[in-house]
C-alpha cells in the first residue's frame, strides 16, 4: 500500500524535489503550501509523469488552518504515515536592521511551523502505532553566517524541537528525526543569496561542487522507510563536507 507521506512547502524547490522524488518510489506526497497555486502546478507535474500526488492549501503558522488541512488530509486518505516538515524561510537581513517583527516571521516559519504540524500528524499517527516525523534543519547552526540570526536561531530550535518530541513521541512507535542541509541551488537561494555567496560556501566544502535538492533524498527516504525504526532524535548533515557533527 502507498504511504501517505505529508511534505509542507512543497509548492517550489526543495519541497517540490521531495514530493516527485516520493511519488517515483511509490509513495502518495501530500503537498501543503500556502500557495494553492504553486502546490498544484507541483501536484500536476508529478501527475503528468504518471505518479499520484494530492495539494492542499494552508498557512502553516496558523493553528486553526493547520487543524484543518491535517483533518482533511486524514478524512480523504485514511492515513498519515510520514510528515516531512520542509516549510520554512529565510532571507538576510544585518543584525543593525533586526526588529522584532523580522524575528518573530523567521522564527514562525521555520520553528513554529513544525511544531503545530508535528503536533496534527501525531494525532493520526498514533492511531496506527506507527509514523514518521522528519524535520529540516540547517547547518548553518554548526557553522552560522552573518544575517541570518534569527533563521540560524529557528533552526538550532528545530533540532531542540526534533529531540524532544523524539522522547515524547517514542513510546507510540514515532520515530523523529531531522535533517540539516547546507546551501541548497534553488532558485529563490540564488536570488537571496547571490552567486558570490555559493562560490564562497563550494570552496569550504570537501566535496566540491554546489549542492542541490537531489541530495538531500537518500537521507529523507531512509528515515521514512523501516530500515531506521530503531532511530530517533537524531540530526543527519547533508551539506557535502563543510559542518561536521
Amino acid at each position: 500500500m502507498k504511504r501517505a507521506v505529508v511534505v509542507t512547502g512543497a509548492g517550489r524547490g526543495i519541497g517540490r524535489v521531495i514530493a516527485s522524488k516520493l511519488s517515483e518510489r511509490g509513495d502518495l506526497p501530500i503537498i501543503v503550501d500556502k500557495n494553492m497555486e504553486q502546490a498544484e502546478e507541483t501536484e500536476n507535474l508529478i501527475k503528468k509523469g504518471g505518479f499520484a500526488a494530492a495539494a492542499y492549501c494552508a498557512d502553516l503558522t496558523r493553528p486553526d488552518e493547520v487543524a484543518s488541512v491535517f483533518q482533511s488530509i486524514f478524512k480523504n486518505h485514511e492515513r498519515i504515515d510520514a510528515l516531512i516538515n520542509n516549510a520554512g524561510y529565510y532571507a538576510l537581513k544585518p543584525i543593525e536592521e533586526l526588529t522584532i517583527d523580522f524575528w518573530n516571521m523567521l522564527i514562525d516559519a521555520n520553528l513554529k511551523t513544525a511544531f503545530l504540524c508535528s503536533l496534527e500528524a501525531f494525532k493520526y499517527m498514533r492511531i496506527a502505532k506507527y509514523g514518521k516525523i522528519v524535520n529540516m534543519s540547517s547547518t548553518t547552526v554548526i557553522s552560522s553566517s552573518a544575517a541570518l540570526c534569527p533563521y540560524i536561531a529557528a533552526k538550532a530550535g528545530v533540532i531542540g524541537l526534533t529531540r524532544a518530541l523524539a522522547m515524547d513521541l517514542g513510546p507510540y512507535n514515532i520515530t523523529v528525526n531531522a535533517v540539516a542541509p547546507g546551501l541548497t541551488a534553488t532558485e529563490y537561494a540564488y536570488e537571496a543569496f547571490g552567486e558570490e555567496r555559493f562560490d564562497r560556501v563550494r570552496d569550504l566544502k570537501a566535496i566540491k561542487r554546489d549542492q542541490v535538492p537531489d541530495d538531500l533524498i537518500g537521507a529523507i527516504l531512509f528515515l521514512i522507510d523501516s530500515a531506521s525504526d530503531f532511530m530517533t532524535g537524531q540530526t543527519l548533515s547533508v551539506d557535502g563536507g563543510r559542518a561536521f557533527i
